[in-house]
């Protein structure tokens, strides 16, 4: 396990080393942060004395070096556009994601276990084929098109529920939904699949034999059993929609880090879209770091060498 452990750090810095060169690359080909931040009719002089401000006049090598440095450190910069530290714009943003993706994903959770669990346990059923449709419906609409749809029905055609902002806890059922639903629907199928692998099992068959009660031989017998693929996939889907705000966000004016990337993009911002970058990477590295060491102790079958 130790070894295990020690292989997936390394594993894990190497990959954030990579991500943080290719992002530092990527984002000086979008353009000139200069020509964003100066009018048109700025002189030599005063492109010469923003691009030293920026530091954009020295080597890459060293520009890169600097700002893996300040990062480790904890600092990220100051924001080109907005000249606000970076550290603050997270700090004001980071809570806003955090909360809409946890919203989403208990939407997922609360949804899509259960729902995965009794479609399979009523195979054929009434539940089972609501349950499906709902997962087809959840993994066929696009996050986009649902949020413009649910901005038509409640708050334009109905008059409830507020259309964007965060004003209150009503203004995130929306954005939440609109991100959940995917990540609802994809637990959902998979669930249903583990547990009618699960329930057609020698040991269910077994512990009905003995008596036990249909709640019982479900939940505590085949669900255990079927939970791992579904805690990986659960692990994947609250990083991916911590990651994946951006369309929500923008649907519905959500003030999170997804519109502070996109306007960091369109802004030419390097020094906001890189910090993001590397704080949503490292999140997501680690994330599955915890998720590889749980598997040992939810399954004791599983040894790493």
């Amino acid at each position: 396990m130790g070894n295990f452990i020690l292989g997936r750090l390394l594993q894990a810095v190497l990959t954030l080393f990579v991500v943080s060169l290719f992002i530092f690359l990527l984002v000086r080909l979008t353009g000139d942060p200069k020509q964003v931040l100066l009018p048109i009719e700025a002189s030599i002089e005063q492109y010469a004395q923003l691009e030293k401000a920026l530091g954009l006049d020295d080597p890459l090598p060293e520009q890169y070096v600097r700002w893996v440095g300040k990062m480790l450190v904890g600092d990220f910069g100051t924001s080109s556009s907005r000249q606000i530290a970076v550290s603050q714009l997270l700090r004001e943003r980071f809570p806003n994601t955090l909360m809409l993706a946890g919203s989403g994903f208990f939407l997922a959770i609360a949804v899509g276990l259960p729902l995965g669990v009794l479609s399979a346990a009523h195979r054929g059923r009434g539940t089972d084929v609501s349950a499906r449709v709902f997962a087809i419906l959840g993994q066929s609409m696009p996050s986009f098109w649902l949020g413009i749809m649910l901005l038509m029905l409640f708050p334009v055609r109905l008059g409830v529920l507020p259309a964007g902002g965060k004003s209150g806890w009503t203004s995130i059922i929306l954005p939440a939904v609109t991100l959940g639903w995917f990540s609802t629907a994809s637990l959902l199928r998979l669930t249903r699949s583990t547990m009618m692998e699960t329930l057609s099992s020698d040991y269910v068959k077994l512990a009905r034999i003995k008596g036990l009660s249909e709640r019982t031989v479900i939940w505590k017998h085949a669900f255990k059993n079927a939970a791992l693929p579904v805690l990986t996939l659960a692990s994947l889907l609250l990083f991916g929609l911590i990651t994946g705000t951006i369309i929500a966000e923008t649907v519905f004016a959500w003030p999170g880090m997804g519109s502070l990337v996109l306007s960091a993009v369109v802004n030419r911002d390097f020094v906001v879209v890189q910090a993001l970058v590397i704080v949503i990477s490292a999140m997501y590295i680690f994330g599955n770091l915890t998720v590889d060491i749980l598997y040992a102790f939810l399954n004791p079958r599983i040894r790493y060498g």
